[in-house]
């Protein structure tokens, strides 16, 4: 996903404003997925929300408590796991 954020970036740049400043930022568990786009991709800022949580992905591992939506692994997931019966 945070390769998905590059692209996007890339292709504004490209077709847009190549001078162009991002910010990124998310609610819920979005917040640690702005979080990690911003410490990957050079120049984009994190917008600080009230209530975010960064979840550091390297915690879950240690605990063994990682548990990937199926909407992070594959494209259109969430809508394929609401047809499953």
């Amino acid at each position: 996903m945070i390769e998905d954020a590059e692209i996007a970036i890339r292709f504004f740049q490209g077709h847009f404003d190549p001078h162009a400043e991002f910010v990124v930022t998310g609610t819920h568990d979005a917040y640690t997925l702005a979080s990690a786009i911003s410490e990957a991709l050079p120049n984009i800022s994190l917008l600080p929300q009230p209530d975010g949580q960064i979840i550091k992905w390297s915690e879950i591992v240690d605990r063994k408590t990682e548990i990937w939506p199926i909407e992070y692994l594959l494209p259109a997931g969430r809508t394929f796991t609401e047809r499953l019966p």
